[in-house]
């Protein structure tokens, strides 16, 4: 998503952000920049920055990190773990950064996540999708 709003905004033709370093992270710092000078991008900054701080999102990042850099948390199978579940998957508890992360079920994570990303995914289209055409000149169709 964040490469999707550096492009759709143009950065990339201002060297705004290097292709390499898009990321949320980075484009809520580039928008906290701007946003003064340009406040039509008020409601872009604060969706991104909202995605950025939500608890699930952040974990979602936490373990794809930790998989990239550390090769993941322990992962186990524990068999039977309530009579309706044969087995379950989990992922064991792991540090990243400062903050220590408690052992969790592996399922629970995507259907977590997802539910704080989808929304906001959606919202942060049409944010875009407005900003575009505000800031289109009156002659260019968009």
């Amino acid at each position: 998503m964040a490469h999707v709003v550096h492009y759709g905004m143009e950065l990339n033709l201002n060297k705004a952000l290097a292709a390499q370093d898009v990321s949320l992270n980075s484009l809520v710092a580039y928008m906290c920049k701007v946003r003064p000078y340009d406040p039509s991008l008020s409601i872009l900054a604060d969706l991104l920055s909202d995605l950025k701080e939500a608890d699930p999102f952040k974990l979602l990042c936490d373990i794809s990190n930790q998989f990239k850099h550390h090769g993941g948390p322990s992962v186990s199978l524990e068999l039977a773990p309530s009579s309706e579940k044969p087995y379950e998957i989990r992922f064991g508890h792991f540090l990243r950064g400062n903050k220590w992360h408690p052992e969790n079920a592996a399922d629970d994570l995507p259907g977590e996540a997802f539910r704080v990303v989808n929304v906001p995914v959606v919202d942060v289209g049409i944010a875009l999708s407005t900003w575009l055409r505000s800031s289109a000149p009156e002659n260019a169709s968009v």
